[in-house]
């Protein structure tokens, strides 16, 4: 009796941790892209923290392994390279501005490659302060409105790609884009990328279909 016991307890056990495997979030996956150099630290570390409250694991890349230096100091090992990312492994793709946006991400052909396929996949796709640009040059923003840095270089990139400039904080460019103009919203922008995932994940959700009476 008692090794019946035993055995419906492991059983149950078991059970009831794959349920909660299955529905928890942290099975969710992300991926920041930065610049090497002069990327804008609150746009790595305060969507990074959002995303990780709401348990996602999150990974950062760059163009280079090693440390990256952000515009105020701040470092962050780099392990991933973009041309390693797999883009099955994501459900969110954020993409840091700073200074070293332009330099390093602009017309970057590893990275503009890789979010046209991410976007293809039908990814949620972010990109904050200068790099809206480079969801610009990857065709993405072509015929829909997004935000960016208000520099004019920035600027002209954005509509040298047929976006068209707001001057707002974020903007949901389509159901899988979303830009912000600067660090000040990257709370907001990381928590907008989050609701878009949602919606996507509930428009796919298969609807039951009512039978006949």
């Amino acid at each position: 009796m008692k090794k019946i016991i035993l055995l419906f307890f492991i059983i149950t056990s078991i059970l009831v941790i794959n349920a909660a495997k299955n529905d928890n979030p942290s099975n969710k996956r992300a991926v920041i892209i930065i610049a090497p150099k002069d990327f804008r630290d609150e746009e790595l570390f305060i969507p990074k923290e959002v995303l990780e409250k709401h348990n996602f694991k999150v990974d950062v890349a760059s163009i280079e392994k090693g440390t990256a230096i952000g515009m105020l100091g701040g470092k962050y090992k780099v392990s991933k390279l973009i041309s390693e990312l797999k883009i099955k492994d994501y459900e969110i793709i954020l993409i840091a501005g700073g200074a070293g946006s332009p330099k390093y991400l602009w017309n970057n052909h590893t990275l503009l490659k890789f979010i046209k396929k991410a976007h293809k996949a039908k990814k949620i796709i972010g990109a904050i302060c200068l790099s809206p640009a480079v969801l610009a040059e990857a065709g993405l923003l072509k015929g829909k409105k997004a935000t960016i840095f208000p520099a004019k270089i920035a600027i002209k990139e954005l509509k040298k790609y047929g976006a068209t400039y707001v001057k707002s904080g974020v903007v949901i460019s389509s159901s899988q884009i979303i830009t912000a103009s600067s660090p000040a919203y990257a709370e907001e922008y990381a928590l907008k990328a989050i609701e878009l995932l949602k919606e996507k994940s509930s428009n796919d959700t298969p609807k039951k279909s009512k039978g006949k009476k």
